[in-house]
């Protein structure tokens, strides 16, 4: 009993520090445990093939970016023959005028035909309006967006388009005539101007003149 009592005394210092230490592992466990079940799990994928241009290379190589088109216009008629070129009134106004025998700016391309032979619009648009008076007989207008708009003069009176109509490039919106009575000595052909920003400029900017 004796011996007891003395194991116990000598060793009790060490006993109470190895169940302190084993009470502080097992608080530090259970600690570790919860702290990851509570901890979000993060996912972080690698990125396959990476886009070259991402990050601003190449700019013009980027399919989000607007590419901007140039617009350039079928011919208004079949069989390509100017009798009248364009010329500025304010710059160059040597045009002679059959019908008003006097020089004068004309600010159109006139291609010359047989009455009734088509004339179609030079690009996609929408029909502004399509009049007919005494002095400028049928006249269509068709705008094709962004202050672009093209003017087909002379045509012969009959035909359905109206304000509002939408038309293809290529489609047929008319028939060469005499109409255009200011040009009546030139006969039947194809008046053709071109506005941008509500200034008539040289429809030869959009025209393909290697169809003549």
């Amino acid at each position: 009993m004796k011996e007891k009592k003395s194991f116990w005394k000598k060793n009790a210092y060490y006993l109470i520090i190895g169940v302190c230490a084993v009470a502080i592992i097992a608080m530090s466990t259970f600690a570790i445990i919860n702290l990851n079940k509570d901890e979000p799990v993060i996912n972080n994928p690698q990125i396959e093939n990476p886009d070259p241009n991402e990050g601003g290379e190449n700019p013009g190589e980027n399919p989000s970016e607007p590419v901007s088109t140039e617009i350039i216009f079928s011919m208004p008629v079949t069989a390509v023959n100017v009798i009248k070129d364009y010329t500025d009134a304010a710059v160059n106004p040597v045009c002679w005028n059959m019908t008003t025998q006097d020089y004068r700016g004309h600010l159109a391309i006139d291609f010359g035909g047989t009455a009734g032979d088509n004339v179609f619009a030079v690009y996609d648009g929408t029909v502004l309006s399509n009049t007919t008076n005494t002095l400028n007989g049928t006249t269509i207008v068709i705008d094709h967006g962004n202050g672009l708009k093209t003017v087909y003069g002379s045509l012969a009176e009959a035909g359905t388009l109206k304000a509002g109509d939408t038309v293809k490039k290529g489609d047929c919106i008319g028939q060469m005539s005499v109409s255009y009575q200011i040009e009546y000595s030139d006969g039947a052909h194809l008046h053709f101007e071109v506005i941008e920003n509500n200034v008539k400029i040289n429809p030869s900017k959009y025209l393909l003149f290697s169809e003549k």
